[in-house]
């Protein structure tokens, strides 16, 4: 009759209003998504970028929470308009049977998921979102993946420049610092009773101090190499290991030579001592030969002590750049699991709602999956 066709024209206008709101509704995700996938690019405030990042998530769960709540009160009162009009079910069953049987293909696609995931059973949703948005997904993590590569090349090689540029640096001051100690040496002209005595009390200072540092140096490659071998990957961990060795032979050799020619200059030095005093009749040294001799033996201790510097500043910055390359990975792929399981929440709530408010049947027809939703809400 004409009122039963002003009715289903009445209830087919609201179904178009509801699939107008869920389509405004995707969109208003898609713009979500996109903006959430904005958010990931700023690397250079990753402690704000959390902050951030949770402060948007919350508004955005709140705001979609508000939407929902709004929308299941709409789908309430479309349910009761329905219950009015039982006598127009099968006329609405009928037209819409291509829809009911996708709704049985994507039962059924959803039964053989929760078989296949028991252990994840809270989690099907998100396995159930469309293969062109994961496929979407997967291009851009994989751009930003690339982003994030080419960065940090670039951020090790200004690493890599700024430790060549603090080598110079170093050198230069050294070179500095030699200069001046030299001028200080070639004014310091004392007796050489006082001169012996303040040799032998540095000599034995600085040799206790060097086997210190070469000792707190061994302790501490150690225990880095420690750390390292309980994170690391086995295959990066041996050549590590193999660097660190290779690095701890070469300083070692260094060492070794470094004191060999010191212990020869201090005989050397002392011979010269000794035969000074047995000539010695009221006259003072070459005092000039004395202080140069002093003064090749401090550079010669500046500089080891410069080389074990240098090696370990090269080991800090190595294993700090490591550390933060793996906390900026593990961050993102955080990051990118939160996304995601956002986005596909929020998308099957979206089409579960929609089943909800399409599906006439009663609800002993109607999927386990549905009922348990409409519980659960």
């Amino acid at each position: 009759s004409t009122v039963d066709n002003n009715k289903i024209q009445a209830l087919q206008q609201e179904l178009d209003l509801a699939k107008t709101h869920l389509h405004q509704k995707q969109l208003d995700l898609t713009e979500t998504q996109k903006q959430l996938i904005k958010l990931q690019l700023d690397l250079k405030n990753c402690k704000n970028e959390s902050q951030v990042a949770r402060q948007i998530q919350q508004s955005e769960k709140s705001l979609l929470e508000s939407q929902l709540e709004t929308h299941i009160n709409y789908i309430n009162e479309i349910e009761q308009q329905k219950a009015e009009e039982n006598s127009l079910k099968q006329q609405f069953l009928n037209q819409l049977s291509g829809y009911l049987a996708n709704l049985q293909q994507f039962n059924q696609t959803a039964e053989e998921i929760k078989g296949q995931n028991l252990v994840i059973e809270n989690q099907i949703a998100i396995k159930q979102q469309d293969l062109s948005l994961s496929q979407h997904l997967s291009e851009e993590i994989n751009v930003m993946q690339a982003q994030f590569n080419d960065k940090m090349h670039e951020i090790e090689l200004q690493s890599q420049k700024k430790q060549e540029a603090r080598i110079m640096q170093i050198q230069s001051d050294h070179e500095k610092e030699t200069e001046q100690l030299k001028q200080k040496l070639q004014l310091k002209q004392t007796q050489i009773q006082i001169l012996n005595k303040q040799l032998v009390d540095l000599d034995s200072d600085l040799n206790n101090k060097f086997q210190q540092q070469i000792q707190a140096m061994q302790e501490k490659q150690l225990c880095d190499l420690e750390k390292t071998n309980s994170e690391l990957t086995e295959s990066n961990l041996k050549l590590e290991i193999k660097q660190l060795e290779i690095q701890m032979q070469n300083q070692q050799q260094k060492l070794l030579e470094l004191q060999q020619l010191s212990q020869s200059q201090k005989i050397e030095l002392q011979t010269k001592i000794n035969a000074s005093d047995l000539n010695l009749n009221g006259d003072y040294l070459n005092t000039s030969t004395f202080t140069d001799l002093i003064y090749q033996r401090q550079l010669t201790i500046a500089i080891t002590l410069a080389i074990t510097a240098s090696v370990i500043a090269v080991i800090l910055i190595y294993l700090g750049g490591f550390y933060l390359r793996k906390y900026i990975f593990k961050r993102m792929e955080n990051q990118e699991m939160n996304m995601k399981n956002n986005v596909s929440i929020q998308i099957q709530q979206v089409e579960l709602t929609k089943l909800v408010t399409e599906d006439l049947r009663p609800n002993h027809e109607k999927p386990k999956l549905i009922l348990d939703w409409k519980k659960k809400e």
